[in-house]
């Protein structure tokens, strides 16, 4: 997403699943600081699923070297939040998108009490997933890991606060809450989890970001 942080200094905001990105786009969208426009498809809400088009943008999860393509947007900072592979994946998995239903009886779509969660179906999501080092990687190889020099790397472990010291956003709505919380914490510290990311492609953004 194209902003203006500081009027009239353009940046660019890179959203990677799982880390607040909804709420950062939401509170850009409503104050008008966006140069995007925001769309909605079938079965999203507009508020928590949304899409993100604009001359440049063409998704809500844009990357940076899809921005690099064009020689006039290189020179612009580059804005995006990290989280813990770990809790981000786990997460993703979780995530209500995924497991919303339609419920004939209710004509309405609804959310289990439960989410089912399985080592083979997390293990296919996550191969399936860029890592946040791919996201922000301006070159096509996994090899050469190469940044802009601009780019402002923040932490979801300080999301307030890194919201409101280099995005000018106090008290932040947060969006897209799971309902499974628990579910999700006993997730996270289980030993099986941290070995199939361990031994996946986002075994990169431990060793960049969280050695």
């Amino acid at each position: 997403m194209i902003f203006y942080n500081q009027y009239p200094e353009k940046n660019i905001f890179i959203h990677i699943p799982k880390t607040g990105g909804n709420s950062v786009q939401q509170h850009l969208f409503r104050h008008n600081r966006s140069l995007d426009e925001i769309k909605v498809n079938a079965h999203q809400d507009g508020l928590h699923r949304f899409e993100v088009k604009g001359r440049y943008t063409r998704s809500k999860h844009m990357r940076v070297r899809d921005y690099f393509k064009h020689r006039s947007l290189r020179n612009m900072k580059y804005i995006c939040f990290l989280r813990h592979p770990i809790q981000r994946l786990v997460s993703l998995f979780f995530s209500p998108h995924r497991h919303y239903y339609y419920d004939k009886s209710l004509g309405k779509y609804c959310l289990p009490e439960k989410v089912d969660f399985q080592e083979e179906s997390f293990s296919t999501l996550i191969q399936s997933k860029c890592s946040s080092v791919d996201m922000l990687n301006i070159s096509n190889r996994i090899d050469r890991v190469t940044m802009p020099s601009s780019l402002i790397l923040l932490r979801y472990e300080y999301f307030d606060q890194h919201c409101k010291k280099y995005l000018g956003i106090q008290n932040i709505s947060h969006l897209n809450k799971n309902p499974w919380s628990e579910q999700v914490e006993a997730i996270i510290s289980s030993t099986f989890v941290k070995n199939i990311i361990a031994n996946s492609h986002h075994q990169v953004d431990l060793d960049l970001f969280y050695a």
